[in-house]
């Protein structure tokens, strides 16, 4: 994803590989730890309304 939101802010620059993974280093820390929380409270629900 953070690939994808560079590539549409900055195209393929030359340094697009840089700015790609300075993106990365500072959404992975905050985007990991929301899946590990959310996934589970989404599957509940999932399960809460198939059900």
């Amino acid at each position: 994803m953070s690939g994808v939101v560079t590539f549409i802010n900055v195209g393929f620059a030359d340094n697009f590989f840089q700015l790609w993974f300075r993106a990365f280093t500072i959404v992975f820390p905050i985007a990991f730890p929301l899946v590990l929380f959310f996934v589970p409270v989404a599957q509940k629900f999932a399960g809460k309304i198939t059900e």
